[in-house]
């Protein structure tokens, strides 16, 4: 699994997917850094993956480390192939 992130959207080829992550509570997109992401810097918010396997990998192990986190999964003609809630609010209490 191949991960690079940017704050641009990232040229992608053959099968690469980039993936977006937001704070599920308020929808506020996050850097890679798992922070607010300022529009007004070179935060990277972009990770891209050789394929949505892999980036499907990574949001899982994210998801298991904090269930309150959202993700968008693109392709590269930056079309959304995947939006997945955050698991958090799925849990039956």
């Amino acid at each position: 699994m191949s991960v690079k992130a940017t704050s641009k959207y990232p040229v992608l080829i053959a099968d690469q997917v980039a993936v977006v992550i937001a704070d599920g509570a308020t929808g506020h997109i996050l850097n890679h850094k798992l922070e607010l992401y300022k529009n007004d810097t070179d935060d990277a918010i972009y990770r891209v993956f050789d394929n949505s396997v892999s980036a499907k990998e990574f949001i899982n192990q994210q998801s298991f480390s904090n269930d309150k986190l959202e993700f968008i999964i693109y392709d590269k003609n930056q079309v959304i192939l995947e939006y997945i809630e955050a698991t958090h609010w799925d849990k039956k209490i």
